[in-house]
């Protein structure tokens, strides 16, 4: 992720001040992020499985409704959507995240009490080898 010798100050400055410039102007959103908890067999011995879901709250900034086609482009999104979503990179690695291991088939996306189904993931801004920003393409459920 960041190269063979570990982050550099200025990599890791930079995703620092991005984090807190969506804290300071963005709006706060939550990710909804589906898992199977246990697999096992109720007492008619038919197999049943526990999904739980984690809710993660992260600032989004800027978040674009209808975005048009240039919008998209500079998001790394390339179907068209109804919103994006720009979060900071550092707030998903500071809860264990990367980029791959994040499962869009099963995320949902809380805004203002509207669900939102997370359709694409993007990466933008990218800064000395790293991507400063995620960002989600939304579409309404």
């Amino acid at each position: 992720m960041y190269g063979s010798r570990g982050p550099k100050l200025e990599q890791l400055n930079a995703l620092r001040d991005t984090q807190q410039h969506c804290r300071e102007y963005g709006m706060r959103v939550t990710f909804k992020l589906r898992v199977e908890t246990e697999v096992g067999r109720d007492k008619y011995n038919s197999i049943n499985r526990s999904v739980g879901e984690t809710a993660i709250p992260i600032y989004t900034f800027p978040f674009e409704m209808q975005p048009n086609t240039k919008q998209l482009e500079r998001a790394g999104i390339f179907e068209q959507h109804e919103a994006v979503a720009w979060t900071p990179a550092r707030s998903w690695q500071d809860r264990d995240f990367d980029f791959e291991s994040i499962d869009i088939t099963r995320m949902t996306v809380v805004i203002d009490g509207v669900t939102y189904e997370v359709a694409e993931k993007g990466r933008s801004s990218q800064f000395l080898g790293v991507y400063l920003y995620w960002t989600f393409g939304l579409r309404r459920r």
